[in-house]
């Protein structure tokens, strides 16, 4: 099983040939192709809104630590529009995830309920890429998946990604931000001795 929350997605490279399963293929992100997540958190928006509506007419009392949640674009302050975000009208504090853990100034609708994915099994010698969205923005998950096989060591290929993922965001005139992996190998437990274990 594999929960997450954010805009990190999960990828399984199979051991051999071109073959990736995504282990995580939706983040929680207002701008990303998840729309179950956007649809749960307008029908928060929603419901704060009538609630909101329904106090103001006296019909209900004063919701204590209310905080009104909105989806709107952020905006630079040389009035350029941005992504969508998640805004907490109490206290103008917005998000770009729509899940998220520890956030205790965010809107009503952010989460820290993570989604859950199962996955059978994955065989042995299959390696995960957890990864920031800043690189899948960059990279589709099979240039990762060929750019890993070619590198055996996690760490390396980690760093592979990321500088890949750098070169390709500076030149498309992007930052350099928020660019992060992880590579795992899975192997048996057996193949493991306490001597060959380094961190």
């Amino acid at each position: 099983a594999c929960g997450w929350v954010g805009d990190s997605r999960g990828l399984v490279v199979l051991p051999g040939g071109g073959a990736t399963l995504a282990l995580t293929d939706k983040d929680h992100r207002l701008d990303s192709n998840n729309l179950a997540e956007e649809e749960r958190v307008r029908a928060v928006c929603a419901q704060e809104a009538e609630e909101a509506a329904a106090q103001e007419q006296g019909e209900m009392g004063p919701c204590v630590g209310q905080r009104g949640s909105v989806i709107k674009r952020r905006v630079s302050a040389q009035g350029e529009k941005g992504p969508k975000a998640l805004l907490n009208e109490a206290t103008g504090v917005s998000t770009l995830v729509t899940r998220s853990l520890g956030d205790p100034l965010g809107a009503t609708a952010l989460s820290s309920e993570p989604d859950v994915v199962f996955q059978a099994s994955v065989p042995d010698g299959s390696r995960i890429v957890i990864a920031s969205h800043a690189v899948w923005d960059s990279l589709k998950p099979q240039r990762v998946a060929d750019l890993i096989r070619k590198v055996p060591d996690p760490r390396k290929a980690a760093m592979k990604i990321t500088q890949l993922a750098k070169e390709i965001r500076l030149y498309g005139g992007c930052t350099d931000k928020d660019l992060t992996a992880l590579v795992v190998d899975l192997v048996k437990e057996e193949a493991y001795s306490e001597e060959g274990i380094s961190f």
